[in-house]
């Protein structure tokens, strides 16, 4: 009996167990095939972006807010396929635009290439608008960068330049402009860098008319003065960064421009100042400065250079509790400023590892910085040889055509001059025939 029991148990609870699936997949495949509209779809989207943008979210939370909107997408686009519905373009904008939300967002900050690239080849698939796949190049060459692989992030931006540099709108070519520029300056590969900051001239003095002219003038003092910093050349940096308009300038610009300013006094020996426009820069765009490694580091290396034992104590502490096993300690930098920072509290033997440690990746620093110089070297001289290529080509047809015309002109001279010639001919033939037959016919009379 028990055991009758124990089976009629165990098969009622496996019946109830599959009806409770079957209900819950019903659920599932009702929520997957119920129609929304695209005006609707538009606004979940702008929604969503209001959220992205309006606070410092974390990767966790957008992954939260994108990966399920996008599988939203996916599914709206096969229901509107099936009603023959002609708002698939309308959905693969709002994919692309979502798509690009999850590179910035998510994989940007997690420095992820892999992901940036996988989600690049989507987007392509999805379209062939030039300006898209332009942009789309872009955020490749940002996760290259993030990645400081700089050369690599150079081909992509000069990818989306090539394209952008076809359209009508010139003003498209400034950010992957800058963007080419402030990798340049980072490779010290400081003469290409300025042939880019004056095309970057070239483009925002074309059109003086926009309302935001004097605000891009500005962007060119602001890279003008970082490749002058770069170059340690502070007094001229510091000219043009007095010459800055502050009040023309937006948010991500004054935090570039109180970086520039907080390095020049740096190289300047003025510290105080320094420290003053390092804190105005990481505070402009609301960076949280606890958390934030590179900025306690700066900040230590102020307190050293002040002699202040208490704050370099302090900071010393907030770098440790964050972590004690960072990439950041494999930076030469970084590991400088801790052997200065042990020399400080006579720790010699500490200062000297960290030093050592610090000369070592310098080396290494410098050989992959010689051979990065080299590399963009040989990428803009092949770049300068398939321009000069194209340049042969379009001089070689200018001169067919030029030829063409010159001989078609000529010909047409020749054929009218002779066309002349014969109706002279004719004309003199039959005047001279008149006058013949007149001469005839007077001597016929007197006759």
């Amino acid at each position: 009996m028990k055991k009758i029991i124990f089976v009629f148990c165990l098969v009622s609870h496996f019946c109830w167990s599959q009806k409770q699936i079957e209900v819950s997949s019903i659920k599932e495949k009702v929520e997957n095939t119920k129609y929304v509209s695209l005006d609707s779809l538009q606004v979940i989207f702008e929604f969503n972006n209001k959220i992205l943008e309006g606070s410092r979210v974390s990767v966790k939370t957008a992954s939260k807010i994108i990966y399920p909107f996008l599988k939203v997408l996916k599914n709206q686009k096969k229901i509107h396929s099936q009603r023959n519905n002609k708002d698939k373009e309308g959905i693969n904008l709002i994919q692309i635009e979502t798509i690009f939300d999850l590179i910035r967002y998510v994989h940007a900050q997690n420095r992820s290439i892999d992901s940036t690239f996988y989600y690049h080849e989507k987007i392509t698939e999805l379209t062939n608008d030039p300006e898209i796949l332009a942009d789309s190049y872009g955020r490749l060459g940002n996760a290259y960068s993030l990645n400081n692989m700089k050369v690599k992030a150079i081909e992509y931006y000069e990818k989306g330049l090539n394209i952008k540099r076809k359209f009508k709108n010139k003003h498209k070519l400034i950010y992957p402009l800058v963007n080419i520029t402030n990798c340049l300056i980072e490779l010290e590969s400081y003469e290409h860098a300025k042939h880019h900051i004056i095309e970057l001239t070239q483009v925002i003095e074309s059109n003086p008319e926009s309302n935001i002219y004097e605000n891009r003038k500005q962007l060119v003092k602001i890279m003008q003065a970082k490749l002058l910093t770069a170059k340690k050349k502070y007094k001229e940096a510091l000219q043009i960064l007095n010459k800055i308009d502050t009040t023309e300038i937006k948010i991500i610009k004054k935090n570039w421009y109180f970086s520039i300013l907080s390095e020049t006094y740096e190289g300047l020996n003025k510290f105080y100042l320094g420290e003053l426009y390092l804190d105005k820069a990481y505070t402009a765009n609301g960076n949280i400065l606890d958390t934030n490694i590179n900025y306690l580091y700066k900040k230590l290396s102020y307190a050293l250079h002040a002699n202040n034992l208490k704050k370099s104590d302090t900071y010393f502490k907030k770098i440790n509790k964050i972590t004690l096993n960072n990439d950041i300690y494999k930076e030469f930098e970084a590991l400088h400023i801790l052997s200065r920072y042990h020399a400080s509290k006579k720790e010699f033997q500490k200062a000297f590892v960290s030093i050592q440690k610090a000369t070592l990746l310098k080396n290494n620093s410098d050989r992959i910085d010689a051979k990065n110089k080299s590399e963009v070297d040989s990428y803009f001289i092949k770049f300068n040889k398939e321009l000069q290529a194209m340049k042969q080509l379009a001089d070689s047809k200018d001169k067919v055509i030029i030829k063409n015309r010159t001989n078609y002109i000529n010909n047409t001279l020749i054929i009218v001059f002779i066309f002349f010639l014969l109706t002279l001919t004719l004309f003199t033939f039959f005047y001279l025939a008149r006058i013949f037959r007149k001469k005839a016919q007077f001597k016929i009379k007197l006759k």
